[in-house]
């Protein structure tokens, strides 16, 4: 599958990021070093096991836990994908 990227010059250098993959980005000293390297973030990002639940979800969670002063286990901060990782 191909990944549509946006690639803007900074004062470091490249920043690349994938808009299709929410907090998938990348940087390189030069347009091609920040090429490669975002590569590499578009395959890591996808053989990601864990998603973050959504804000509203995580942010409820946090509410519950200060009115009950009770600190959940941080795995019920992610729906896990691969059943592999789960316990």
């Amino acid at each position: 599958m191909k990944y549509k990227i946006r690639l803007e010059e900074t004062d470091e250098g490249f920043a690349v990021w994938c808009p299709g993959l929410p907090g998938c980005w990348s940087q390189g000293e030069t347009e091609a070093e920040a090429l490669e390297n975002i590569k590499d973030a578009i395959k890591t990002h996808l053989e990601t096991s864990v998603i973050l639940k959504s804000a509203d979800e995580s942010f409820a969670q946090g509410w519950t836990e200060v009115i009950n002063n009770k600190v959940f286990p941080l795995e019920q901060l992610f729906e896990i994908e691969n059943e592999e990782y789960k316990e």
